[in-house]
Parts: structure tokens; sequence; C-alpha cells
């Protein structure tokens, strides 16, 4: 019997030409905002995880003196890393960071955790490269409405969308390894001016989902949306005082 492969949405650039280099709710301006809600030194070793084609860390490298590394899993995204002369990347999942223990300061993952395989494997991660009271800076989507959930799943692509979790379970999972969160807040507003952009770009989301994948019914998608009511969120968290 043969199987469907599944489109990866973020691999998927040219989807997004209309909403900036930054493919995800609240751009740069939301990292940066991110950070100042952090007390991170000069000096400072930041790791992006999921950090695509490169777009944040370019930006985070001009403006900031921290020591700025970054992973991805996709080949074809780091290609256009280095293509844009962004070289500290290596090719990772977050489940399998080639990090030693507690060697990093902070640890950004945006729009990128709801997309691994292994959420909890993940953040065992994170806890075991950071420093003990090194930031877990985390943004990404969530499910408002958590019965919605089952129907994201469901959804043909591998996309933020179909990976968001409620914020309970969220909050639960990072304060499970050993994180205690210090800021939670809701950013929907900027996934409506990205969804915005998109409809600007494309016509409408149907379109989108169209372009997207022919495995991807709109129909479907809008009605797993109506359900799980998706939201964007900030969270902020630090590592206790012990290894992960």
């Amino acid at each position: 019997m043969m199987t469907t492969q599944r489109i990866h949405l973020y691999e998927q650039t040219a989807l997004f030409d209309g909403v900036g280099e930054a493919i995800r709710p609240g751009g740069m301006a939301l990292t940066d905002h991110a950070l100042s809600l952090c007390d991170l030194p000069v000096g400072a070793r930041l790791l992006d995880v999921g950090c695509g084609s490169g777009s944040a860390l370019a930006y985070l490298i001009e403006h900031y003196d921290f020591e700025v590394l970054g992973c991805d899993p996709s080949a074809q995204l780091l290609h256009i890393a280095h293509h844009r002369g962004v070289r500290s990347v290596v090719q990772a999942t977050g489940e399998h960071l080639p990090f030693a223990d507690g060697q990093v300061d902070a640890v950004l993952t945006e729009c990128s955790l709801s997309v691994m395989q292994n959420v909890d494997l993940a953040l065992q991660e994170f806890a075991r490269i950071l420093r003990p009271s090194g930031y877990l800076i985390l943004n990404d989507f969530y499910a408002r409405n958590p019965a919605g959930t089952v129907a994201l799943r469901c959804l043909p692509v591998d996309s933020c969308l179909g990976g968001a979790l409620p914020q309970a379970d969220v909050i639960q999972r990072v304060e499970q390894h050993g994180f205690e969160v210090r800021a939670w807040e809701d950013h929907t507003d900027a996934l409506r001016i990205f969804t915005a952009q998109l409809i600007w770009q494309h016509g409408s989301m149907q379109q989108f989902w169209c372009r997207a994948s022919s495995h991807a019914d709109p129909l479907q998608v809008q009605a797993a949306m109506i359900q799980a009511k998706p939201g964007y969120f900030l969270l902020i968290a630090q590592k206790g005082g012990h290894n992960g």
C-alpha cells in the first residue's frame, strides 16, 4: 500500500514571500521583546533550535553581542542559511542536539517546538544543554480549545498549526523538565496580522492551503481551525539550579 509523503510547510519558503524574512507571527519584533525579558549578559551563548533559513540568526548576529548558534533538521533550509552567509549552523533535530551538557545560556525556539516529533525529548535536550538558570525562550501556536487538537493532528501537512498544544499542556511539560515559567504572553493579535498578510499574498487562506499541498483540503483545515481556535504565545522559562 502506497503512503502519501507529508509536506513540510516550513520548507515551502516561497509561500511566505509577503510576510518578511521571519516566517512566523510577530517576526523579529517578538524576538526582540522576548530577549528584553531575559537577563542575558554580553557574550551569552544562544542557540536557535529550528533556525530554518537563518533569518533570525543573521538578525541576532547583527544586533546583539551574543555568541549565536543555530540548528535545523532541514538541509534545504540550512543551504539557504549558508547562502546568506550564516555559518554557525548544524543539521540536527531538537530531540538530538549535538552540544555538551550545560554549555548554553539561552535556547530560542520560535514556531518550531510544535513541528518536533517528540516534544518531551526536545524539552529534555533543552534542559540538558542549558546552564543552571539558563533561559528557554519559546513562541509558538497553541490550541485555545483543547478539544480541537485531535482535528489538528489529522491535517496532512507538517506545520506549527498541526502540532499546537493547549496552554496548560505546554506549561506542564515545560515545568516537568525542570524549568520555572517566568512569563506567558498571548500574542494572538500577531497571528491575525500574519494571517492577513498571507491572505493579501494569496487571495485567501483556501488558496494558500491549495498551493501548500495538493493533499491539503482547505475545508478540512478551516474546520480544524474553527474547532481548535489557534492562538500564538510567548513563554519565558528558566532552568532550575540543577542539571537537566
